[in-house]
């Protein structure tokens, strides 16, 4: 049975083990709960607001910025493994961390400040290149790629591809459909990964997955028509927003957002925030073919969201990341469990 692995991180004490499985709209797929695991305080004291994470068969890696730290975690027991670099601004020392990701047999930190910090598997610092962007939010490496995902650029190109031998920029696209380019930094971007010599992404402000072939400098982009997906333009000037904050937070949260896109199998999964000022918000696993053609949905009702949080902090070989701290203190530490679930192709 072809399987694969959603991971989210638990936001409350009650854990799913008794948490019925979902089906998809058609009755080809399952979200089905597997396993709790509790990330131990051995080394050093558990951050606040853990924001990015990470996790291959071996290691859980997760990162904070209250404080800045990297810690990895044994993936079977959740005990801490090793604290890679350290609060700074010398060599492999980070200050905003802008994210994390184990590939290609490395652990890859991206800092504001610092820039791309690469460690070995043991913690060890291996290479450091330079900051590429201040407004960075998401990123992807392969080999010797970076793309970047930024929050904010004025001209709108917001998405970024770096050789990183010859610190060359390789492409500087100009994407998105945001009524004004400053809205941006106040969504969350809609996540990317690279596909051989192909980046595939997605924006937070429309339905639709881009894949841009890095060789070919060409970019194919899929629209999805959804009745779920609600998005309007926002009726209000930076101005009128600067004196009425209100606007802006009901403009985001009376809308769709896109949260990721990730690999799974032979196919991808496209998640979306569904938010109503008037209602609960809920969220939606889009399941797409290897040809990126929608064939069906994971509908997690508000129930749902309410356990395990809104939308995913970080993807890895299609797998999500989702957090809450359960309980602690600055002084005392915090405590955190992530919980398993796998996405199950039924075959019908």
């Amino acid at each position: 049975m072809n399987f694969f692995t959603i991971i989210f991180l638990l936001p409350f004490l009650q854990v799913g083990t008794d948490f019925p499985p979902i089906v998809s709209e058609k009755g080809g797929f399952e979200l089905v709960f597997v396993e709790d695991l509790e990330l131990k305080e051995n080394l050093l004291f558990q951050p606040d607001n853990l924001t990015r994470f990470s996790f291959n068969s071996d290691l859980l890696v997760m990162s904070s910025n209250r404080p800045p730290s990297v810690v990895a975690y044994d993936r079977q027991t959740g005990y801490q493994l090793f604290v890679p670099g350290r609060q700074g601004k010398g060599p492999f020392e980070y200050q905003q961390i802008v994210g994390v990701d184990l590939g290609d047999g490395r652990l890859s930190v991206l800092c504001l400040e610092n820039g791309l910090l690469l460690f070995g598997l043991n913690g060890d610092g291996i290479v450091q290149h330079p900051s590429k962007s201040p407004f960075s939010k998401h990123f992807s490496i392969q080999d010797n790629l970076l793309a970047v995902q930024l929050g904010f650029h004025p001209e709108k190109k917001f998405i970024e591809i770096w050789d990183l031998d010859s610190e060359k920029r390789l492409a500087h696209l100009g994407l998105g459909s945001d009524d004004d380019i400053w809205l941006r930094s106040m969504t969350h971007a809609g996540g990317l990964f690279f596909q051989g010599q192909k980046l595939v992404f997605a924006l937070a402000d429309e339905l639709a997955v881009h894949v841009y072939d890095i060789k070919a400098n060409k970019q194919t982009t899929h629209y999805y028509a959804n009745p779920r997906y609600r998005r309007y333009a926002l009726n209000a000037s930076r101005d009128q927003v600067q004196e009425d904050p209100m606007l802006m937070i009901n403009y985001v949260l009376d809308r769709s957002i896109i949260a990721n896109i990730y690999p799974f199998g032979d196919g991808y999964v496209l998640e979306i925030d569904h938010r109503k000022l008037e209602g609960p918000f809920y969220s939606e696993l889009m399941i797409l073919n290897n040809d990126f053609k929608w064939i069906d949905s994971i509908v997690l009702e508000p129930s749902f969201s309410a356990v395990f949080g809104e939308n995913s902090k970080a993807m890895n070989d299609g797998e999500l990341l989702y957090y809450k701290q359960l309980s602690g203190n600055q002084e005392e530490g915090f405590n955190h469990t992530v919980s398993f679930f796998e996405i199950v192709n039924t075959g019908r």
